[in-house]
């Protein structure tokens, strides 16, 4: 919980800034809420388990970070393997994994031309 509200500060801080400074903001946050997502982050004991909801918060979290970095194939990955641990959810993330594709080959093509 604590991890992803880290996130949630830095993306409010990232807010009024540009270029490196917000991106390096946004990879931060999008990173640490992956540690949380991924379960690397060394904030549960050995005695305990991840919390499913806030795994899937920082799941939805680190996607939303890496579309508003551009990071399109992060994006998906991310959104693909919600999709595996939260079955309920498959219909809305299908539609974020074709928005997110469509994004990415827009994105090679213009880095292409």
């Amino acid at each position: 919980m604590a991890r992803v509200g880290q996130a949630v500060i830095l993306e409010k801080l990232a807010q009024p800034k540009t270029g490196p400074e917000r991106t390096l903001l946004l990879e931060l946050a999008r990173d640490y809420c992956l540690e949380v997502f991924y379960g690397q982050s060394n904030i549960v004991r050995d005695d305990e388990k991840p919390d499913l909801w806030w795994t899937q918060k920082a799941g939805l979290e680190a996607a939303g970070f890496a579309e508003k970095l551009s990071d399109w194939g992060r994006a998906i990955e991310v959104y693909r393997q919600l999709k595996e641990k939260f079955p309920p959810l498959r219909a809305a993330l299908d539609k974020k994994i074709l928005r997110a594709e469509e994004n990415d080959r827009s994105q090679k093509i213009s880095r292409n031309n």
